[in-house]
């Protein structure tokens, strides 16, 4: 895919920089769209305590299911 159908996905789903949808995969056999979702920064607020500004030391990728998109099953990747 190219980028701005990256940015317009990077819209629909409400992403604030620094993230942003990196990749989109369409299969329509399987009625699925696989996006796949960057951050681009180095620091960012700790999900546990909150605390803004802090250094990013880990990334385990995640995948999480999404509301569907034109009646394909919608699946975020991170």
């Amino acid at each position: 895919m190219n980028t701005q159908i990256e940015a317009l996905f990077t819209t629909a789903l409400g992403l604030q920089p620094p993230w942003h949808v990196a990749k989109v995969e369409l299969n329509i056999a399987k009625r699925r769209i696989d996006f796949e979702v960057e951050h681009t920064g180095g620091r960012a607020t700790c999900p546990a305590c909150g605390a803004e500004h802090q250094l990013i030391h880990d990334r385990v990728r995640r995948s999480w299911r999404h509301l569907d998109f034109f009646q394909f099953e919608a699946w975020l990747h991170a």
